[in-house]
Order: structure tokens, then sequence, then C-alpha cells
């Protein structure tokens, strides 16, 4: 069996960092207290959704992708969804879900985790619009090679905070 270049990167980071995460957030407001975060297959994801016709208004009201490295200190709970910010009872451990090829991660305000760096921002409508306005392709054309959505972001971000 082999191994992507994606799996091989999470074994890595698993097995090297131990708790440090590189998580991406789609926001309007910076900042990962009391939100949710993805990784970079789980941010292509919700890329892919915000790309579709219906919620493309969306893509263009301002909201920006920002890269953040993570310490987690407590390790890992179960998975709160944060509705604008509001903080909800919890444990204060880092949440974690797997959804798809990504994972999920939600951050609770003073909970067990430290952000060690902000990475770069950009402008979701960068991402997902061609210059006309119009989606990319790599977003919506099914013939792209698998992977093409992440090689794609992963040139925004330099390849990941390292």
């Amino acid at each position: 069996m082999r191994i992507t270049r994606r799996q091989l990167r999470r074994i890595i980071r698993e097995q090297v960092n131990g708790k440090r995460v590189t998580v991406y957030r789609a926001s309007q407001h910076p900042g990962l207290d009391n939100t949710n975060a993805a990784d970079l297959p789980g941010i292509v994801r919700f890329i892919e959704d915000a790309s579709d016709i219906e919620s493309v208004q969306s893509v263009r009201a301002g909201t920006i992708v920002t890269q953040y490295e993570v310490e987690v200190s407590g390790g890992f709970g179960e998975y709160q969804y944060f509705n604008r910010r509001q903080p909800l009872e919890g444990s204060g451990l880092v949440g974690v879900k797997q959804i798809g090829d990504g994972q999920w991660f939600s951050f609770p305000e003073g909970g067990d985790w430290q952000l060690l760096r902000t990475g770069r921002s950009i402008p979701l409508d960068e991402i997902v619009l061609d210059d006309k306005g119009f989606t990319k392709r790599v977003w919506w054309d099914y013939n792209q090679p698998a992977g093409a959505q992440l090689d794609y972001l992963e040139k925004f971000f330099g390849g990941g905070a390292s």
C-alpha cells in the first residue's frame, strides 16, 4: 500500500510534534478563543462547501482564511461546535472530530492550549474566485486529480507552518 504525501505529513506531525497542530480558520474575526478550526484537508472541505453556487455570497462577505500553529497541553477531548464564539460548558480540552479526510478542532477560551504562531491570512475570495468573480476550476471541476485542492491551498500557505 502506498502512503500519500498528505498521510505522511500527518504521521510525521503526530509522531514528531506530539501535541502541536497547524489549523486553519475561515472567519471575519481573528483568533481561536471559543472557535472551531480545521487541518488543511478539513479547510479544503469547508472551502468546497463555500464554493457552492448557493453560498458564493458568503465567500464575498470578507471572510479570511488564517493559519495558526497551536500547542495542546492537556490532550484532546470531545469536539464542541462554537456558535459565534459563545462559550460552552466543558473540560477546557481542545476538542477534535474527524470529518471526511480532515480533522476539526474546537478551542475553548482559557483551555489547555497555547497559540504559538499566527501564520498567513488570505481572503477566501482570492482562494475561491477568479479575477472575473467566478468560482475557480479547482473547486468545481471533478476531473481535477486527487489532492489538487490540497496542493492548491498549500501553495497559498507555503506548505504549512514549520
